[in-house]
Order: structure tokens, then sequence, then C-alpha cells
């Protein structure tokens, strides 16, 4: 045998440092589904060290109970927050052998009714994520690495279990607080049902009886499709303030909705809030479990146009191309109407896109309304149309400047734009908190536009790119923009005005503070009165 080390490691020096040598069968796919052997994000059985320690028949204490039971939803938390069921769901070895809890002894039946509750809460979250509502891979990862999810046993038996475990938990310090995890597991498993009204969550002490072998990484031994991303698993004690957080948001799924202005804050107060997906999700289809014409009548009402609008409408038209022209515009409306309410669920960069696609869809409609205003009713739509459409717009336009898209160079005319909109949109909103809301964002699109005029430079053709989805209802000129923002650099008082503009928004923002309900709006809209605040300072 001849050793031909050195001769490879020669011919290998010579590759350029962008050549590869391959057989001429080896294709692009083949390369790209290949395995590093050894390299710990691709060959996750290289460092494969499982504690293989698992009793599901060890003897437990109510105090070590707790502890499963707290690291459980730990991981739980992480898997809502954005990380993988494999790294987290997965790791509680509990989780896969919860028949295995045999005996009649109180804590093991106690043990085994919440792993069985746990599991079907899982079931549920994961059904609920799929339903399309929030995205795989952006906002929560679905992937089960080949680990059947869906439980078998029946929520109404899971809750009988765990209530008649309960039932035998006899009192104790430790033993009380297992009582309160599975009956908050329960109130879970009901909402998720719909079954009932969320409760608050009362204050849980943290156990410290670590009981490290019902958990391990057991990645290594499932299938994946690509490396893993780093996971971080909250401590019990932020895990238990995120459930709290958890019951708080469901709250809004519970209460009624008084009117539209309070059926629509719901949805901005979600979204704005940091929602677990789950929770966004579940919102959408909780909130907008509704007839098609019966959301219409709510919202026409709101804006004060007849409920009944589209049913007059329809009975005073007799061409058949009008008629048909109507049943495009209540069909587009009513559907437009749920995605305008949907995007505010979305995460960011997704909301942002929804709402520009949105307000194209309301102004088509605005259009299609007004082609029909020689009938009464067809009027009646008109305003109720443009607001929704400057909402949008609005919308879109402030979360480009939340998103990044716009640079130092173009926030004037992001600026331009978000002020030339939601002013239309603030005499169209006479009292309540979104008078409030675009008041503010007025009031900081102004002193925006102050602050960013002595660098603003984008071309005519860039501006036109970057807006070249603005309904026309709703464009700014570019050589208007550019006139405005001389104007602004040629006013020597221009800090004075703007320092009065803050103060407005500031005084908005404290009226929405009032409202505990509108709490999440004033923590999204507080970072960007701030940035304003402190440019050109």
């Amino acid at each position: 045998m001849t050793d031909i080390t050195a001769w490879l490691a020669a011919r290998c020096s010579e590759l350029p440092a962008d050549a590869i040598v391959k057989l001429d069968s080896l294709t692009l796919l083949d390369a790209m589904n290949a395995l590093e052997i050894n390299a710990p994000k691709m060959d996750t059985g290289h460092e494969a060290k499982l504690k293989g320690r698992f009793d599901p028949h060890a003897e437990l204490s109510a105090e070590q109970t707790c502890w499963i039971m707290d690291e459980m939803m730990a991981n739980e938390i992480a898997w809502y927050g954005g990380h993988t069921l494999a790294q987290t769901v997965f790791s509680s070895l509990h989780y896969h052998n919860a028949h295995a809890l045999t005996g009649n002894a109180p804590l093991v039946l106690a043990l085994r009714a919440y792993v069985l509750a746990y599991a079907k809460t899982v079931d549920l979250v994961y059904a609920e994520c799929g339903r399309g509502m929030v995205k795989d891979c952006e906002d929560v990862w679905l992937d089960h690495a080949g680990i059947a999810v869906a439980a078998a046993e029946d929520d109404e038996d899971v809750v009988a279990w765990c209530e008649h475990a309960m039932s035998g938990v006899r009192e104790g310090e430790w033993e009380d607080e297992v009582i309160k995890r599975l009956e908050l597991r329960v109130e879970l498993l009901r909402l998720l049902v719909r079954d009932q009204a969320p409760a608050s969550v009362p204050p849980m002490r943290i156990s410290a009886a670590a009981v490290d072998w019902a958990f391990d990484n057991v990645t290594p031994c499932l299938r994946q499709h690509m490396p893993l991303p780093e996971v971080t698993v909250p401590t019990h004690a932020e895990a238990w303030k995120e459930m709290a957080r958890v019951f708080e948001q469901l709250h809004w799924l519970a209460q009624g909705a008084e009117d539209w202005s309070d059926f629509t804050l719901s949805f901005k107060v979600i979204g704005a809030g940091s929602a677990f997906p789950f929770v966004r999700s579940l919102h959408k289809t909780y909130r907008l479990d509704y007839v098609t014409d019966t959301l219409l009548a709510h919202w026409l009402a709101s804006t004060g146009a007849p409920a009944d609008t589209f049913p007059r409408l329809q009975a005073e038209l007799v061409d058949a191309t009008e008629r048909r022209a109507f049943a495009m515009l209540r069909d587009i409306t009513g559907g437009n109407l749920i995605a305008h309410l949907a995007a505010h669920l979305a995460n960011l960069p997704r909301r942002r896109r929804d709402l520009v696609h949105v307000s194209r869809v309301w102004a088509d409609q605005l259009a299609a309304a007004r082609r029909l205003a020689h009938h009464a009713p067809a009027r009646a739509l008109v305003a109720p149309l443009e607001a929704a459409m400057l909402d949008a717009q609005f919308e879109a336009a402030r979360l480009g400047l939340a998103v990044g898209l716009a640079t130092d160079t173009e926030a004037f005319f992001t600026w331009t734009h978000v002020f030339a909109v939601v002013r239309r949109q603030v005499a169209l909103r006479p009292t309540g908190w979104e008078r409030e809301w675009a008041q503010a964002w007025m009031a900081i699109a102004a002193a925006g536009m102050i602050r960013h005029a002595g660098h603003a430079d984008m071309g005519a053709n860039q501006y036109h790119l970057r807006h070249k989805l603005t309904p026309a209802d709703c464009a700014v000129d570019h050589a208007e923009a550019v006139r405005t923002a001389r104007a602004i650099r040629a006013d020597k008082g221009r800090d004075s005005t703007a320092d009065q503009w803050l103060a407005q928004a500031r005084a908005s923002i404290d009226a929405l503070a009032r409202d505990p309900r509108c709490s999440p709006l004033v923590d999204e809209i507080t970072p960007q009165y701030m940035a304003i605040q402190g440019v050109g300072r």
C-alpha cells in the first residue's frame, strides 16, 4: 500500500481558494444536504451525552414535583417565545412518558395529570399556530422533529383527571403549590377550548429542589432538517411572569367589546404588546368569528353611516352592471375589513406589508363607491372607506420607520408622508383613543420633519419607487416635499416649533396613558417620541 498523504496535501495546496474537487455526479442539492461530520451544528450526534437516569417510578416530594412542573412550564414559555420544540418542550422526559407514571400515590396522580394537561396544551397551541395566522419559522417553530404532538386524550377527560388528582392531594405547604399549578393548567386548557374566561395568576412559590434527571437534551435522537439555533430557557420566576402576562392578554378574549372602537383597540393592543404568537392567533380566531355582514354593519355604524347601508344600496340597484359592481364592492370590503384587523396581529415586518396591501384595496373600493355615488347609500360609504384607507396607510408608513426602512437622509420624506396622511385622519376621528393616537403621531411626524429637514436627500426616482404602492389619495408630491424641507431649513425658529409639536405629542400620549387598556400603545409610541426629541440636539 502506498502512502499518498503528502501527495494529496501538495495537490490540495495547488487548488485555488474557491475551487473544489468532486465527482461529476455530485449535484448542488447533494452538496447542500451533505452532513459535515463532527461539526457540532450539523452533526448533532457528535456531542450526544444523554444522562440516561430517568426514573418515572422515583418517589418525589411535593417540592420536587413543583420544580418539575415549573421547569416544564419554563420550556413551554421558551417554545412560545420562538424556540424549537426539540430544544424546549421535548426536553421533558415526563412529557414522553406520561403513562409510565403508575401508582395511586397522590403526588404521582398529580404529576401524571399535569403532564397529560401539559401535553394537551401543547397540542392545542400547536394546532392554533397551524391555522395560518402566525408564520412558521418567523413567529414560532412548528417542526415536530418526528415526534407526534397530537395528544390522544380528550380535553374533558384531561380536565377530569386533573380535578380528581387535586382532590386527593393532602394539605401542606408545597402540596398547596402543586394544587395551584394544576388549577392554572386546567384554566389555560379550558381557555384554549373556549370553555371559560381566564383567571389571574396568583403568587407562586419557587421551588429549589431540582430534579435534573427529569430533563435531557434529546435533540441528537430526533430528526432534524437544519442546524438548531441557540436556545434560552427562562428561569422559573421569569416563566411565571410570562405566564401571568399570557393570562392578562387573554382577558381581551373573554371581555366583550362595548363598541367598534373597543373592538379595534383590542387588535392594536395585542399586536403592539409583544403577545406570544398563539395569543395573537387566538385573538383572530375568537374575535373575528362573525358573519361578514354583521361585521360590516358594526363597522359602518361606528363611522356614523347607517348599519344597513349595503342592503339599502343593493335594493336601489337595478342595472345589471351596477349590481355586479356592488357585489364585488360588498364582498371585497368585507374581506379587506377582516384582513385590516388581522394585519395588526402579524409580526412587525409582515404587518407593514399587509397594511400596504390593505390600503391599496381600500383605495380601490373607495373608487368603486365613488362610481356608484349617484345612489345615496353609496355616498354614505365614501367616508368610512376613506377613513379605513388612511388608517392602513398611516400605520404602514409609520411602521416603515419602526423596521428601519428609512435612512437618515430619507427620514424627512417618510415623516412628511406620515404627517400628510395622519393630518387627514385626525379630521375623521372626533373623539376617543383613536383621535389621541392620531394626534400624537401627527405631532411627532411634524417634529420629525423639522428635525430631519437639515439632511433631507432623496431623489425623485427613489422617492417614487419607495411610494409606488401608495394610493393616489395619500401620495405626497416629491417636489412639494423638497420645497417644504427648504422652507424649514430657512426658518430660524424651527427648533422652537419642533418643541411645540413635541409638547402636543406629550399631551396626547399622556391622555392615552390615562386609559389602562392603551398602555401597550403608549409603550410603542414613546420610543419614537424620545428618538425625535434627541435628533438635532
